[in-house]
């Protein structure tokens, strides 16, 4: 019996963890570093619920790395901390100070409602004020007919 306590005391204190006086209760006691570590990482916590829900891995790669770029970009501060004036600020500043695609910055954007709304299950307000990426007209290139005439005859002008 008192072997038994005593192996059930050293693993508890090898958790970090404490008996009362003798009985079988846990003290109120704060985490160790070492149990703290072992808590699962924000990314890992975004990884875990994007296999659940069967997301493709390049996407759960590409989610993963907009989380962190918004991370870093806020200069560490976890996502608890921000809300949609963050998100704001990053994603206007893909699009003005990056110059990213439209279809980059929606997929960032799309990265940041995962990790609120499934992950930190948090309920976002209306985003508004993010400088969107307008998509470039495309302008249809015109050669003249003797320029046409040029490169259908030699190919080397094509590549020249």
């Amino acid at each position: 019996m008192i072997a038994n306590f005593r192996l059930r005391s050293s693993l508890l204190t090898s958790l970090g963890l404490q008996l009362h006086g003798g009985s079988d209760s846990i003290a109120d006691v704060p985490p160790t570093p070492a149990a703290v570590a072992s808590s699962p990482k924000l990314l890992d916590r975004v990884r875990w619920h994007l296999r659940v829900k069967h997301y493709s891995i390049r996407t759960e790669q590409a989610y993963a790395d907009w989380i962190r770029r918004y991370i870093l970009f806020h200069r560490k501060r976890h996502p608890n901390e921000m809300g949609e004036k963050e998100i704001t600020e990053f994603l206007t500043h893909l699009a003005v100070e990056k110059g990213v695609a439209a279809s980059t910055q929606n997929q960032a954007f799309s990265a940041l409602l995962f990790l609120y709304q499934q992950v930190l299950e948090r309920k976002l307000d209306f985003i508004d004020n993010v400088q969107r990426v307008t998509r470039s007209a495309k302008l249809p290139v015109l050669l003249t007919p003797g320029e046409a005439h040029k490169f259908s005859r030699n190919s080397k002008a094509i590549i020249g």
